[in-house]
């Protein structure tokens, strides 16, 4: 009987294995240089591994049923040494497959754009005139493509993912499971390959059956096919780099510091005062500092759409455009629940002045709603004030609010969000540009309804966050928390001279006491 259970585990392990191992091999066709190679004899090897123990298992099986064994073991022995030899010229043919791919393309050289020509047309040195470089890579770009050094190129391109097409199609059935590839549109003239590839802030919005993929530069690197990549053609920092360059610049360069690109500044320039665009996107720039893109990019449609995908489905739940847009106009809508409501009630007694924490809490002790909804009501109430006052504290010492300073709403942290969602939805390519600047729009314009200041607006969104985030976590000690990571963007918001909060006026529409109306 023992050998019977050993021998149903062990089938039941090989051909679960093997379903992975045949996964991974089918993956390959997505891949490039060395992964295709590895997903290639890897899944092969682990197919192999896998259908040899789940013939084990089943010999054990067969043996532990009938009760044979001595007679069988011959047999046994000789089917594994079948299989292993069978494996092994398979082996040799997929090896010899592979290196005939990384010689022909790891891209997908049949969606040529007819508007191009067969190879890149080069660009003259030379500054063109009134030409604005539209990010700081796109300048290093330029002065490294004049220098002529590979390794400057490749360091300039290294500053910030890369752009480049894929088809739809191969998007969506990498979003339905694993195993889908997602290869890249390429051309090929002359017996090589040309990749076409944007640095941010350059990349054009794709035909209807194309999406945008972001990676970094060194992810090419793992390519050893007679491949170029074509960066920003047309512009005037248009450069062509051999991936074998990026190949030995990747193996001298020294890795970048895993949170240095983020809580930075970044902006497209030249930033244009666009007035309520503007302001909603500056509404944002919370989140856009905290994860170090530019602020004030709209666009392109569909830019790095697996990702942004993938992104919302896991964190927010989304799984279409109607998910996107229920969860925008719940954004856009005032809310008195929870935290919020143990401010407004401190912001009825104190009508715009500074409240004690003791006033407040003999409110809530004596309110009416205490015997209506009992002591468990009060006591959560209790503690949303006790986190708030905390919160509060550290906020003052940090600078985020003044010494007699308190927030009054947590709007903030849904109307940013909102605004950030408005353009992911354009990223996701949910939406068309019209209605991804009417959204942005859209919450721009209720940030100036209730608050009077980008300094009320911050403190109120960094609240709002370091709330949200306590309640993220299970068991969590809110005590511990640790606001460093909301507040740095707000002393970067609010110091930075380039920064929107400091360049853009926020015109509030209504004082701030109308907000005891919006809570009623």
């Amino acid at each position: 009987m023992e050998r019977v259970v050993v021998g149903l585990v062990l089938l039941v392990v090989g051909v679960v294995g093997a379903g992975r191992a045949w996964q991974a091999f089918r993956a390959r066709g997505g891949a490039v240089g060395l992964r295709a190679r590895t997903l290639a004899r890897g899944g092969i090897a682990g197919l192999v591994l896998c259908l040899a123990i789940a013939e084990l298992g089943l010999a054990l099986l067969v043996d532990g049923a009938t009760g044979a064994v001595a007679e069988r073991i011959p047999r046994r022995v000789l089917s594994v040494v079948v299989v292993a030899a069978v494996a092994a010229v398979v082996y040799a043919v997929i090896a010899w497959q592979e290196h005939r791919r990384a010689r022909t393309a790891p891209v997908d050289g049949s969606a040529r754009s007819a508007a191009s020509p067969p190879a890149p047309v080069p660009v003259p040195p030379g500054e063109p005139a009134g030409w604005v470089p539209p990010t700081p890579q796109a300048a290093a770009l330029r002065a490294a493509r004049d220098s002529g050094d590979p390794d400057a190129i490749c360091t300039a391109l290294a500053m910030e993912p890369l752009a480049w097409r894929v088809r739809v199609e191969d998007i969506d059935r990498a979003l339905a499971g694993p195993g889908h590839a997602t290869p890249a549109l390429g051309r090929s003239h002359g017996g090589r390959l040309y990749l076409d590839v944007w640095t941010e802030g350059c990349v054009p919005t794709p035909a209807a059956e194309e999406a945008l993929l972001c990676t970094d530069v060194a992810w090419y690197a793992e390519v050893d096919a007679p491949i170029s990549l074509v960066v920003d053609e047309g512009r005037p920092q248009q450069t062509t780099v051999d991936v074998a360059d990026v190949r030995r610049w990747a193996t001298r360069r020294t890795p970048r510091p895993v949170d240095a690109a983020t809580h930075r500044l970044r902006a497209l320039v030249p930033v244009t005062d666009e007035g309520p665009l503007t302001h909603g996107l500056a509404c944002a720039a919370h989140h856009a500092v905290m994860t170090g893109t530019p602020w004030n990019r709209l666009g392109p449609r569909g830019l790095d759409r697996l990702a942004t995908r993938r992104s919302l489905r896991d964190a927010w739940g989304f799984h279409g455009a109607r998910d996107w847009q229920a969860a925008l106009d719940a954004l856009a809508e005032p809310w008195s629940s929870g935290p919020d409501t143990v401010l407004h009630l401190r912001r009825q007694l104190g009508d715009g002045a500074f409240v004690p924490a003791d006033a407040v809490r003999e409110v809530v002790e004596a309110d009416v709603n205490v015997e209506r909804n009992g002591r468990e009501t009060t006591d959560r109430v209790l503690d949303e004030l006790r986190r708030i006052e905390a919160y509060e504290e550290y906020l003052r010492e940090h600078d985020v609010l003044a010494r007699w300073e308190q927030v009054h709403t947590l709007l903030a942290w849904d109307l940013g969000r909102g605004a950030m969602l408005a353009r992911w939805g354009l990223d996701a390519d949910w939406c068309d540009e019209t209605t991804a600047r009417w959204q942005v729009e859209r919450f721009g314009t209720l940030a100036r309804r209730y608050f009077d200041s980008w300094t009320e607006f911050g403190a109120s969104y960094v609240l709002g966050r370091a709330l949200w985030s306590a309640d993220q976590v299970d068991h969590l000690d809110w005590s511990t928390l640790d606001l460093a990571d909301s507040v740095r963007p707000f002393t970067v918001l609010t110091s930075d001279p380039a920064s929107p909060w400091r360049t853009v006026p926020f015109h509030p529409a209504r004082p701030v006491a109308a907000l005891d109306d919006a809570g009623s």
